[in-house]
């Protein structure tokens, strides 16, 4: 479905894809590139070729539990894209360079003046002593305010955890029924990353599926799986999964997470060169 996106969302992409030059969006064979996640400005979408789309095959019979591969014809909403984060840069760049009107998600602690300086300072900046934790935390009260303006341009949806992770839920789903992408990434930050594969995902995400469902009488949502590649400057979207409406939401959950995870990790060794976890070119000793 075709999204419509504000002049201020359109602003931060240009800028992004300025500073941010030569991405591309590559698209698994036979992917939606009508549905959504090509900027109409940026280069026309290549396919994946025959052995990185055999890895995907490999990699999709190796998990436990059965996930469709396809979800029949176009649902009338959106669609989910999961990303792996390659730290900063993937939801940059997949602001920038993925289709304007898309919807990210976004911590809650980054959408407000008075957590974001202290969210800034446990996970971005990192200092050794006590004139540079005293620096750091001036600088994110100072830049705080101009980042919020630019994050919310975007048109975040808050990401709570705990009680009010429903919230979420809701304003995600009612997103994708008025036919917006949403675009999440699921890594758990607890878990200490791997050299050569997405880390593990968080499920909670995954219950959108399940209120989706229900909210439009049986459609089935589409996810992708994405992979934000730094090192040959590639967004590779694989193929497009579903849960299957026949089965229990439970049964399939997790075996939706793991299928996810395998197919980013494989999206990550076609590229080239092959990427890491972070989204970097894997080093000596990190073969993919």
């Amino acid at each position: 479905m075709e999204q419509k996106s504000p002049l201020g969302y359109r602003a931060i992409g240009f800028l992004i894809r300025t500073i941010f030059f030569g991405w591309k969006v590559i698209w698994a064979a036979g992917g939606p590139e009508a549905t959504g996640g090509l900027d109409s400005a940026g280069p026309a979408a290549d396919a994946i070729g025959p052995e990185a789309t055999s890895r995907l095959d490999s990699a999709a019979a190796t998990v436990a539990g059965s996930v469709s591969a396809a979800v029949g014809p176009d649902t009338t909403g959106g669609s989910v894209f999961v990303c792996n984060h390659a730290g900063p840069v993937g939801p940059i760049v997949m602001t920038g360079w993925f289709k304007p009107g898309s919807r990210p998600w976004m911590i809650d602690q980054m959408l407000s003046l008075k957590t974001m300086p202290g969210y800034l300072c446990s996970d971005f900046f990192h200092a050794q002593n006590a004139l540079g934790r005293a620096f750091f935390r001036a600088l994110a009260h100072l830049i705080a305010p101009l980042a919020l303006a630019v994050i919310k341009a975007t048109r975040p949806i808050s990401a709570h955890n705990g009680p009010n992770a429903l919230l979420t839920v809701n304003e995600s789903v009612m997103s994708l029924i008025a036919g917006q992408d949403n675009v999440i990434f699921p890594e758990d930050p607890t878990v200490q990353p791997l050299d050569d594969a997405c880390t593990e995902l968080q499920t909670g995400f995954l219950h959108i599926a399940r209120v989706y469902a229900r909210k439009t009488g049986g459609e089935v949502l589409p996810f992708y799986p994405v992979a934000v590649c730094v090192g040959d400057r590639t967004i590779r979207v694989g193929a497009r999964l579903g849960f299957d409406p026949a089965r229990p939401f439970a049964e399939q959950k997790q075996a939706m997470a793991e299928r996810l995870r395998a197919e980013i990790t494989q999206l990550m060794a076609s590229a080239r060169p092959p990427c890491g976890a972070s989204g970097q070119p894997a080093g000596p000793g990190q073969a993919i």
